[in-house]
């Protein structure tokens, strides 16, 4: 996710000038460089000269959301650049500076406007989604501190509630407590479904009822599990599922370590790159299992990537502080079908159902 305008809100495009990185703006063609970067472009010895004090703005600092102020460049000019006190990145308008301006012809090489133009499309398609969403101020318009502690909380939520369905599952691999405890599994996930659709019925208990769905839908996928085993399959999707746990979890951590967060695409891929090393070193370790290893990474990449993309598309639904909501959005979305498919293949078959699957089998009754 790029940072956004603080002037237009517009999407602002990463380029490098002369050895210094500094940002764009798709919109207004504005610039944006970080505290020490205008110096290292400009070879003098602080971003500012001293000067007068800055007038606040209603404009906020992409980075770290402190209000700019606006101030001389220098007392004898009448050039306005807007600062940031705290974190000491400075923004200039198009043309703003007069010796910026003078660079500003081979601005051309570090963000071709091509380039500048599809990234102003897709600000105009974000904030077109935005307010069909209703949201004055998304995620992805927040600034960065906001929107990384945003991804973080999203990211590590799905991290623990897909651990959670993954312990779930290898309990739901007991064969005898599975036979006995699927009806009441499928009872506590739909309860806890209803209690978080449309809206949380209970605001204050959405994490425990995510955990509480998650863990049902584990328990659930563990009975197909064993379901697999018995047609002669290998049971896999566990696995898959700690392995989306694994993912999420790092790239939390990557989030934090780094202070940036990434584009989807850039993740799904490298966790493609994870499940490909993984199944060469299972298959180098374990031939003969090489199949359901293929199979278990697989689902698990399929997974991580599918949930990957519905949290990037939360930001532009959701608040910086709404992140159990986004949360609890994907999983009222991804989980109730997946329950409902576990539902109709626990239940569907004689000879693989469990419990009273000779009579009260769902899809038999609706086939007779």
């Amino acid at each position: 996710m790029r940072n956004t305008c603080p002037k237009c809100a517009g999407l602002m495009m990463e380029g490098r000038l002369r050895g210094t990185e500094m940002d764009r703006c798709s919109s207004c063609r504005g610039l944006w460089l970080d505290g020490g970067e205008l110096a290292a472009l400009l070879g003098t010895p602080a971003d500012l000269p001293p000067g007068e004090a800055g007038r606040p703005t209603n404009r906020g600092c992409p980075r770290c959301g402190v209000g700019l102020s606006e101030r001389r460049y220098r007392r004898d000019s009448e050039v306005l650049v807007d600062a940031c006190a705290k974190c000491g990145g400075v923004f200039l308008d198009a043309g703003e500076l007069p010796r910026v301006e003078a660079l500003s012809q081979g601005l051309d090489d570090p963000f071709p406007p091509a380039r500048l133009a599809r990234l102003e499309r897709r600000s105009r398609s974000w904030e077109e989604a935005s307010r069909r969403a209703g949201v004055e101020k998304p995620a992805w318009k927040a600034p960065l501190v906001s929107r990384l502690g945003y991804l973080q909380r999203v990211y590590g939520l799905l991290a623990g509630t897909l651990a959670i369905a993954a312990g779930g599952a290898l309990l739901g691999r007991a064969e005898a407590l599975v036979t006995r405890a699927w009806f009441v599994a499928v009872a506590a996930g739909l309860a806890c479904l209803v209690a978080l659709w449309p809206r949380p019925r209970l605001p204050g208990a959405v994490v425990p009822l995510l955990c509480g769905l998650t863990a049902s839908i584990g328990f659930l996928i563990g009975a197909v599990d064993v379901l697999l085993a018995r047609s002669g399959h290998f049971p896999v999707v566990w696995a898959a599922l700690a392995l989306a746990a694994a993912l999420f979890g790092t790239l939390a951590t990557v989030v934090a370590v780094r202070g940036q967060d990434l584009e989807w695409a850039l993740a799904a891929v490298g966790a493609a790159g994870v499940g490909l090393v993984l199944f060469l070193v299972g298959k180098g370790l374990f031939p003969a299992a090489a199949a359901p290893i293929g199979t278990s990474l697989s689902i698990g990449v399929i997974l991580f990537a599918s949930l990957l993309f519905a949290a990037g598309k939360s930001l532009l639904n959701h608040q910086a502080t709404e992140a159990a909501p986004a949360v609890t959005e994907i999983y009222v979305t991804f989980g109730g079908a997946v329950l409902l498919i576990l539902i109709l293949i626990l239940t569907s078959r004689r000879r693989y159902g469990y419990g009273y699957r000779r009579r009260y089998g769902l899809l038999d009754m609706l086939i007779r």
